[in-house]
């Protein structure tokens, strides 16, 4: 039988079982849902998200931006330091 340009080999069979394509993660959908959850700044699909008013949606992202700039205050306060005498 001839080999094709880069040798591999094609015997014509059709009638064979199909090999399905290993996938690249666990075939669990709670892992795929529980990795979704895990990530809060992560955004829902469209289809599933609640309409919010441009209102709703900007005080939101306030809210989280004063969260995150809380947070780093916390982490980067000068008050957690030693005070020079």
């Amino acid at each position: 039988m001839p080999g094709s340009s880069n040798n591999a080999v094609y015997n014509g069979d059709t009638n064979g079982p199909v090999q399905p394509h290993p996938s690249n993660g666990p075939a669990n959908h709670n892992f795929a849902i529980g990795r979704f959850l895990s990530d809060p700044d992560q955004q829902s699909p469209l289809g599933l998200r609640a309409v919010q008013s441009a209102a709703e949606a900007e005080a939101a992202a306030k809210a989280r931006m004063v969260a995150k700039l809380h947070a780093f205050e916390q982490q980067f306060s000068s008050n957690s330091e030693p005070k020079a005498k």
